[in-house]
């Protein structure tokens, strides 16, 4: 990525960059004076950005394939994907009545249901490397679901 001096300028001044700036005192002025460095942290801060928001879109996939086919209830996260979205935008959905709820109901699904369900989750990460939020959550889930009195080892 090569920027002219004018768009390294726009970058240098965005609240973000001051703030991240701010915070590190030896790095000051290496961002703020020389070109290199700043553009190398840009590239590296971009391509952080761009992973992070992959694994998040992903992660919402996956989430919409867990609870789509649940019971539509007042606390349910919706059964598109558009709302799925959007509620894990304006919240942590981890803390969340849904999130619970969602919980509940894989829980008492039948083990074929819930292998598919789990199957389609796994699929929407097929190609994203470095995803320890997925294993995180699956353990979470055979964890409720053991409680809940499934066996879920014999599912897979």
């Amino acid at each position: 990525m090569n920027l002219y001096l004018a768009e390294l300028d726009i970058c240098r001044s965005l609240p973000s960059f001051r703030k991240y700036v701010e915070s590190d005192v030896k790095a000051r002025a290496k961002y703020l004076l020389d070109d290199k460095p700043f553009q190398s942290l840009l590239e590296q801060s971009l391509d952080e950005l761009d992973d992070a928001q992959i694994r998040f879109n992903a992660t919402v996939h996956g989430l919409f394939c867990l609870v789509k086919d649940l019971p539509k209830t007042q606390d349910s996260f919706g059964k598109q994907l558009f709302s799925v979205y959007c509620r894990t935008l304006m919240k942590n959905v981890l803390e969340s009545a849904e999130y619970r709820e969602s919980f509940y109901f894989l829980g008492i699904s039948t083990s074929n249901s819930l292998r598919t369900k789990l199957f389609n989750f796994m699929n929407c990460f097929e190609g994203i490397g470095n995803c320890i939020c997925v294993l995180d959550f699956i353990s979470n889930l055979i964890f409720h679901i053991r409680v809940k009195g499934q066996d879920f080892s014999r599912c897979l």
